[in-house]
């Protein structure tokens, strides 16, 4: 008869050996290539996710303020703006999908790197306007949330990971 102390004593190699053999659960480096058809689909999905987080964040925005008639005026402009800028960015982000086979160099990466930040700025200039009216219209209270949830968005609190200074250190 086998003591459980000797199965233990062969049970835990045997584990060992079985977990250093075993595939990452989750792909690294090392993990499988994705097709060109799946990289696109994957910058696709990137393209239309940024573009749909600008509205979620809108949306969040116009429901927290409560706003006035006369502020749902200067929200509508200024949403109208924000998602037209976010439309033209997705529409260069599907242009600039990855090209079959094609593995861009440095310089390449660089452009468009460049590009997209050139796209971004003229994004930021559009709205603007409309931000400001926006922002006039706004109550201090308004004014302290919106100031407070522009830096403190749920996407950028997972980027972060809790790492948000306190007000005392900002």
């Amino acid at each position: 008869m086998v003591t459980p102390y000797r199965t233990i004593l062969f049970a835990v190699p045997l584990l060992w050996s079985s977990l250093a053999l075993a595939e990452p659960a989750s792909p690294g480096r090392d993990g499988p290539v994705l097709s060109q058809q799946e990289l696109t689909a994957k910058h696709a999905k990137a393209c239309d996710d940024h573009y749909a987080r600008r509205g979620g964040e809108l949306g969040y925005q116009e429901a927290r303020f409560k706003l006035t008639e006369p502020q749902k005026s200067a929200f509508a402009k200024y949403r109208q703006d924000s998602l037209a800028a976010a439309e033209t960015v997705r529409t260069a982000c599907h242009a600039d999908a990855p090209k079959v086979g094609a593995k861009p160099t440095v310089l390449e990466r660089e452009a468009r790197k460049e590009a997209h930040l050139k796209l971004e700025l003229q994004s930021l200039q559009e709205t603007r306007p409309a931000l400001e009216a926006f922002y006039a219209t706004l109550t201090p209270d308004q004014k302290e949330i919106f100031d407070q949830d522009s830096h403190d968005t749920p996407h950028t609190k997972d980027k972060t990971k809790g790492k948000n200074k306190p007000e005392s250190a900002k």
